[in-house]
């Protein structure tokens, strides 16, 4: 009556059939667990995980975990570069011009005199802003000139651009090009 209790009878053979399905295998005990190998690889395949999971541990997850598990490491790398490349260091980015030669050649020899300029905002790691010129080619589609990539977008910044590309292109006064903006 002390609350213990006794085995009567032992039955040592049972015909249970094992489950390989555990519901509870969450994603952050995966994710604790296989974050070196995600780490070390991060274009692992989801089917790999499924399969390093089963070998190991004896139970099948369904690819959504996987995904989930491979998601929250990514995101961890993710946040422990932003935390290194943002300790003690001042940044040191302003802009970023890019025109490849080939594409200033082909626009020289066979593009019209058009082009259109238009930002969008980047998102992930790198913030900021990419400025672009397209032009358009004898088959009426965009050919990407040139692009570059600035803290934010502005007067400065695109003037900046804009006197880089007209040195590349070989235009030093502008005359014969037109330029069209998002801000027509």
């Amino acid at each position: 009556n002390n609350g213990d209790f006794q085995v009567k009878v032992l039955r040592k053979k049972h015909k249970c059939n094992p489950q390989w399905k555990v519901q509870r295998a969450l994603t952050t005990f995966l994710t604790n667990r296989y974050k070196e190998l995600i780490t070390a690889n991060p274009f692992i395949k989801l089917n790999y995980i499924q399969s390093v999971v089963k070998t190991e541990l004896g139970i099948n997850i369904n690819i959504s975990k996987a995904r989930k598990t491979k998601l929250n490491v990514l995101k961890e790398i993710e946040i422990d570069v932003i935390e290194e490349l943002a300790s003690g260091f001042p940044p040191l980015f302003l802009r970023f011009y890019t025109c490849f030669d080939a594409l200033r050649r082909g626009f020289l020899v066979g593009c019209r005199p058009l082009l259109g300029m238009d930002g969008c905002y980047l998102k992930g790691i790198a913030k900021g802003e990419l400025l672009t010129v397209v032009a358009r080619d004898a088959n009426n589609q965009m050919f990407p000139l040139a692009w570059c990539v600035v803290k934010v977008e502005s007067t400065t910044s695109w003037t900046w651009f804009l006197e880089i590309l007209k040195r590349d292109i070989g235009t030093p006064d502008g005359c014969g090009w037109t330029f069209i903006s998002d801000q027509q």
